[in-house]
């Protein structure tokens, strides 16, 4: 008896220490009143090269965005953690044609399209009689895969800042992080706990001991 008791308490202190589940609805709130804006590079398959006066310059859109979240419900069940940081187009915002300057560099044997000058404006309009350039050359990391986005590559051009929408999204985030995320969190890692403890108990697993056990016979 004393042996099961201890074997339940190892493997419980084990289960809370692999327990990391978290609810986190109030986000869904929060994002509702950000907005930015980036410029959006489209795929491979779309994109567009011009070629004039001896410059090379690529095509974006630029536009307002906001934060990518799905629905509220898919934050209840986990759905939103690895898309929290992309963005996607404001629905109904104008979006513009921009163009800026890139230079081809050879990276290691693979030629790649760097930005010109990164910290510098977009142009709204090609030099006169540009042209377009096909070229199978790929987009250099560090220059064009700064931001996530939903669709294509996203370089932001203005961070994410609280709209006037914040004045009632920021009291729903705080009352949906003390009503829903709170106690959805503790009862989840509660059933997590206690479901994972008796499982290893029940199936003869020695937990943490074992586990020990082995390490030293390999060692």
């Amino acid at each position: 008896m004393k042996r099961t008791i201890t074997k339940a308490a190892a493997c419980t202190i084990l289960s809370l220490l692999l327990s990391c589940c978290t609810v986190q609805t109030y986000r869904h709130f929060v994002y509702n009143a950000q907005e930015g804006e980036s410029v959006l590079i489209p795929d491979h398959h779309t994109r567009r090269f011009y070629r004039a006066g001896g410059k090379t310059y690529i095509e974006g859109t630029r536009t307002p965005t906001i934060p990518f979240t799905p629905t509220y419900i898919s934050d209840i069940v986990g759905l939103n953690t690895p898309i929290r940081e992309q963005h996607k187009p404001k629905p109904g915002a104008e979006q513009k044609l921009v163009y800026k300057e890139v230079e081809e560099k050879n990276t290691e044997g693979t030629p790649d399209w760097h930005l010109k000058d990164k910290q510098g404006p977009w142009l709204e309009k090609l030099p006169e009689r540009a042209r377009v350039l096909h070229t199978h050359s790929r987009l250099a990391t560090e220059d064009f895969y700064q931001g996530k986005t939903y669709v294509g590559l996203d370089i932001p051009t203005r961070p994410m800042q609280a709209t006037a929408a914040a004045w009632y999204n920021y009291p729903l985030a705080a009352a949906a992080f003390v009503v829903v995320d709170v106690p959805a969190t503790v009862a989840i890692n509660g059933v997590l706990l206690v479901s994972s403890s008796f499982f290893l108990v029940t199936t003869g697993f020695e937990c943490v001991s074992d586990f020990i056990h082995i390490l030293g016979r390999k060692s």
